[in-house]
């Protein structure tokens, strides 16, 4: 079966719940698809709820990193939401993390691309803020006192 993809409008911000059937490259086309409608129709702030995808192949990654670059250049950004432990490593591994941050929650991703300061309270503690981004407030997940 192909990739759903379900999409939510929280304001300047769209929200994809991603759930994949099976891993091909019509799933990466589907997604690539629906990125560039949303970019085309002015969203430029894309949070890409991974929740439900227990793996992602090198050409999805490949189309999320084109359209994370895409709508930077735009002056928004994409981001993901609730990362497993698969997309957690693959991120690290790849330094994908300085690209596209990955949250917890999708409310911290969304806060994230509005660029509110606490938006990484609710990162992952071994993904950062990529440099350049956002407030430089971004800490760990432990409070030094």
């Amino acid at each position: 079966s192909q990739m759903r993809i379900r999409s939510e409008s929280y304001g300047d911000v769209v929200v994809l719940k991603l759930e994949q059937g099976s891993e091909s490259s019509d799933a990466s086309l589907e997604l690539f698809r629906t990125l560039n409608k949303l970019h085309a129709s002015g969203f430029t702030r894309v949070v890409l709820d991974v929740g439900a995808l227990p793996f992602i192949d090198s050409t999805g990654l490949g189309v999320i990193f084109g359209s994370s670059t895409a709508l930077r250049a735009s002056g928004g950004g994409l981001a993901l939401a609730c990362p497993g432990s698969f997309f957690r490593r693959m991120l690290n591994v790849l330094e994908l993390h300085r690209v596209f941050p990955a949250f917890d929650s999708v409310e911290a991703a969304i806060r994230f691309l509005r660029g509110d300061d606490d938006g990484a309270a609710g990162s992952t503690a071994d993904l950062k803020r990529p440099p350049g981004t956002g407030s430089g407030h971004a800490r760990p997940e432990r409070s030094d006192p």
